[in-house]
């Protein structure tokens, strides 16, 4: 039996602003003639990350290339609606096996779409189903496309819900009742170009999506937000979608911006911080049994040296693995506030915090782990609000304790 003991010292920094596009079809022919240079645009410019979906198996290949032509590209993979009727026991297996590829954060871009009849609707639905249950399997979100087919769209989502399913409305435009719903059965909401229109009817459903359960998006190159609406979309675009939730929810630019990145990160695990690692040290020995290893790495010296060593440590020091980590890192503090009055909801944001803490790792069996971790940040900001005081009226700044304690079961502990 091997022994491992690691202890390592990890600081992490992260930028606070960014954007993420996490719906755009750069893959389309109408970025053929300049797709570096819009691309370029749009990375100069604050976005950090673009989630490319695919719509139908003969673009797998062309969305894949583009993931992998740039470390900020990320692709889902699915079937439109409009193509459901190509679709076939063999695509669905092709698209499980692709959700294993490191640059796939998603199934999608999948759903139901009664407006245009490209597929008989029954075949929607079924192909829609069966990419649901992909997605539960694998953990990853699902990219939803929904046009005139709430109901349906809805039933098969709570039909489908066993806690395990995660995704994403995109590009919403249905109504209040149909947001209240979603929400309820844990998906996130993405809006687009058209929020920004002179006669769009979303200004109501946009205020009342929380923010931290919305995302923004382009689809480009449709649906171009005013003022480049009628002209071909493109990532950069996005910035416009982040300023109209911002005037709706009466919040700053920056606010939207740091918490749908903070969504899109989570629910896609895409990473755009900075890590930096300023020391970590490491120590390992390796215990064998009493006599050669089947490869004969040790030679009778070693045997003789882990032998004194075994007879030094206790038991579970040689059986067991433990790992220390102390962590520093800055963090966002977000607080939501309903008025009495206007019931309008609204959020304060206090960015560049610093957090510390720390994490132990015990591996109780070579299957099994449990983890521990402590995180504490201290909100001076807030008195600049006066939110908070002490009997004198001082103000007072908060703070803000996590503790986490997980069970971590390896299906293979050894490959």
């Amino acid at each position: 039996m091997k022994a491992r003991f690691r202890m390592g010292t990890c600081f992490l920094l992260h930028r606070i602003v960014y954007m993420i596009d996490t719906h755009a079809h750069i893959d389309n022919e109408q970025f053929s003639d300049n797709r570096e240079d819009m691309l370029k645009r749009a990375f100069d410019n604050g976005l950090k990350a673009i989630i490319v979906p695919s719509i139908h198996a003969g673009n797998f290949d062309a969305v894949q290339k583009l993931a992998e032509s740039d470390e900020r590209i990320y692709r889902g993979i699915g079937v439109h609606p409009h193509n459901a009727h190509e679709v076939t026991h063999k695509t669905l297996d092709y698209i499980e096996r692709q959700s294993e590829e490191v640059r796939v954060v998603a199934i999608g871009e999948i759903g139901i779409d009664y407006y245009y009849d490209f597929a008989p609707k029954e075949t929607q639905k079924t192909v829609f189903r069966e990419q649901l249950r992909i997605a539960k399997r694998t953990g990853l979100p699902a990219i939803i496309h929904n046009r005139e087919a709430d109901e349906d769209v809805l039933s098969i989502i709570e039909e489908e819900q066993d806690g395990t399913l995660n995704g994403v409305l995109h590009c919403f435009s249905s109504d209040e009742h149909v947001l209240e719903r979603a929400l309820k059965l844990g998906m996130h909401i993405s809006y687009t170009g058209n929020i920004t229109y002179k006669k769009s009817v979303l200004a109501n459903v946009v205020q009342k999506t929380p923010i931290n359960k919305l995302m923004i998006e382009t689809d480009c190159p449709y649906m171009a937000p005013v003022p480049y609406r009628g002209k071909r979309n493109e990532p950069l675009f996005v910035r416009h979608i982040a300023e109209k939730i911002a005037e709706l929810h009466e919040t700053t630019l920056e606010q939207v911006l740091t918490m749908t990145t903070a969504t899109a990160q989570s629910l896609f695990r895409i990473i755009v911080c900075l890590l930096l690692v300023f020391s970590v040290v490491a120590l390992q020995d390796a215990y064998a049994q009493k006599g050669k290893s089947s490869n004969d790495e040790y030679d009778d010296r070693d045997e003789e040296v882990t032998e004194k060593k075994e007879r030094r440590l206790p038991t579970w020091w040689q059986k067991k693995n433990v790992g220390i980590a102390l962590t520093l890192s800055t963090n966002t503090i977000v607080e939501a506030q309903t008025g009495i009055d206007t019931n309008r909801r609204t959020s304060l944001s206090y960015e560049g915090l610093l957090a510390f803490g720390g994490g132990v790792t015990y591996s109780m069996l070579d299957w099994l782990n449990v983890d521990a971790s402590y995180l504490y940040s201290q909100n001076n900001k807030v008195t600049e609000n006066g939110n908070q005081s002490d009997s004198k009226g001082n103000p007072l700044p908060n703070t803000h304790q996590s503790f986490n304690l997980s069970v971590r079961a390896i299906a293979n502990p050894y490959a």
